[in-house]
């Protein structure tokens, strides 16, 4: 299982900083739908020891420009983003969190105007 882990990773990291990666979107999505199939649901997320930040830093510092204009954007999108996810954990109850269609537009609009011209978008 841990193999299983470790390759499926190392496909994501690859297929996500590497423009020419013969790994296809579709494959990945396939491999992690037969993997979330076949783990119990408690172990599921336990043994990632990924560092999602530090990982996306390491896109931007490569891919996009350091201005603070855009630093400053993309703290916006991640803001909404953490606010969006702590509503969402306080008040599920909501009916805005339980419909998709408004979920969904209300979520993406600030963050495609924040994220769309450094096109970092594609991680959430």
């Amino acid at each position: 299982m841990e193999e299983e882990i470790s390759l499926l990773i190392n496909q994501y990291q690859e297929y996500h900083t590497n423009n020419a990666s013969a790994i296809t979107e579709e494959s990945l999505v396939k491999q992690s739908r037969d993997f979330l199939t076949t783990v119990k649901p408690e172990d599921r997320f336990v043994h990632l020891n990924v560092d999602f930040y530090r990982n996306v830093l390491g896109i931007i510092a490569q891919k996009y420009d350091r201005n603070e204009e855009s630093i400053q954007k993309i703290n916006t999108g991640f803001n909404s983003l953490e606010k969006y996810a702590v509503n969402l954990w306080k008040f599920p109850w909501r009916k805005e969190y339980r419909t998709i269609k408004l979920y969904t537009a209300f979520l993406s609009a600030p963050l495609n105007s924040n994220f769309k011209t450094h096109k970092l978008y594609f991680i959430f």
